[in-house]
């Protein structure tokens, strides 16, 4: 489970920036990227942890656009 939560920031971008633009209409002033406990250990964990700096880039920047 924790693997698809934190890929998706790099496998269907597009889910997690509905999620964030859903935030946004209703009303939030403030969200968060979508890699809670994503530390480079729990990422090896996971065998994500080639793919650690792309995904936590990546949560970055669906969030950031999903500001503008």
């Amino acid at each position: 489970m924790g693997h698809a939560l934190l890929a998706v920031n790099l496998e269907h971008p597009e889910i997690v920036q509905t999620m964030h633009l859903g935030y946004i209409a209703a009303g939030s002033r403030l969200i968060t990227t979508n890699s809670f406990g994503a530390s480079r250990a729990r990422l090896e964990r996971l065998g994500l942890g080639d793919r650690a700096e792309p995904l936590l880039s990546n949560a970055g920047k669906v969030a950031r656009d999903a500001r503008e």
